[in-house]
């Protein structure tokens, strides 16, 4: 099994990155999911979607980094907002109430029009 996930930045419009990782987030891919979102934020796309569709599960280390950046992000008066959770990646963000510390949408769309109104 590989443990590298591979990261599809489907797109960018007005502003808000879009990223589809393509696999589970597992505790062998941690660092490169950091290094992935902090290339975000180094190129200034602090508004990002995560979206989680194609990801079954993810790692306690991996939410850990997530907590962390999300935390970066908002330092910079940007956010990382997640949308399409399925399975027990969606089970794990309802069990930890994840959605208290996180935007949860229930489509990348909504996620955008979120960023969206917040820019106007």
């Amino acid at each position: 099994m590989e443990n590298s996930v591979i990261f599809d930045q489907a797109f960018t419009r007005e502003g808000v990155t879009v990223v589809r990782p393509s696999d589970a987030i597992r505790t062998e891919s941690v660092d490169e999911l950091r290094a992935y979102l902090e290339g975000c934020l180094k190129k200034d796309a602090v508004h990002v979607v995560f979206d989680l569709s194609k990801v079954a599960f993810i790692c306690s280390s991996g939410l850990g980094v997530l907590m962390e950046l999300v935390s970066k992000f908002r330092r910079q008066e940007g956010n990382i907002v997640f949308a399409g959770l399925t399975g027990l990646a969606f089970k794990t963000f309802k069990t930890m109430q994840l959605q208290r510390i996180f935007s949860v949408f229930g489509t990348t769309q909504e996620a955008i029009e979120y960023f969206e109104k917040a820019q106007a």
